[in-house]
């Protein structure tokens, strides 16, 4: 009987220590003693870094700019010279004629390298001989020069700055020219003129 007591005694006590069973499971559904944690082998990888070459608008690599060429002034027709300045050098009689050598001295500038040469010509009548431009110049800026009036009195090289202009002058009355006009030359072409000097209109003078 005490025997069977003690049986009895032990199945009491195991019963009331567990009201449940015990779990394996992980919420995962995974055994507990079997999941396992499986590193990232893209996060260890690192990535090569590649350069992006510059392009341009249709994806293709920009060609470096290409400079402008600058025209040279071979290229063109010179400019009219500049600061020119007409000045009388002497006056030298001469006996034969009676009449008087007049020397003047033209001067100017130009661009070095530019013109090939000067030439300077004589106007051969006023051409605003009227009464509203009495005592004014006979050539102004911008007229237009006939060329029939244009006579040819020096040239120079495309180095000078300088040249002299000689004619003779009558006892009274005026020179034989009324102005005298210069301009610059090159194989391309020619400047316009630049005047050098002029003589004022002398309405209905008579000589």
């Amino acid at each position: 009987m005490r025997h069977l007591a003690a049986l009895l005694l032990a199945a009491i006590l195991i019963g009331g220590c567990s009201t449940s069973p015990v779990s394996e499971v992980t919420a995962s559904g995974t055994p507990a003693a079997q999941a396992t944690v499986v590193p990232s082998t893209a996060a260890e990888t690192p990535t090569a870094a590649t350069p992006t070459p510059t392009s341009g608008a249709s994806g293709e690599p920009s060609a470096p700019p290409v400079a402008t060429p600058t025209p040279s002034p071979a290229n063109a027709a010179p400019p009219k010279p500049a600061d020119v300045t007409w000045t009388l050098v002497e006056q030298i009689p001469v006996k034969a004629t009676g009449r008087t050598l007049e020397r003047n001295r033209i001067t100017w500038s130009s661009p070095d390298g530019v013109a090939t040469g000067f030439i300077a010509y004589g106007v051969t009548s006023c051409l605003r001989n009227a009464k509203q431009f009495d005592n004014k110049p006979c050539v102004v800026k911008g007229m237009r020069i006939p060329k029939d009036q244009l006579v040819k009195l020096g040239t120079a090289d495309g180095r000078a700055r300088t040249m002299d202009i000689s004619w003779e002058l009558n006892e009274i009355g005026p020179g034989p020219y009324a102005a005298v006009l210069l301009r610059a030359v090159n194989a391309v072409g020619n400047s316009i003129f630049t005047i050098a000097w002029s003589e004022n209109v002398c309405w209905k003078c008579v000589y």
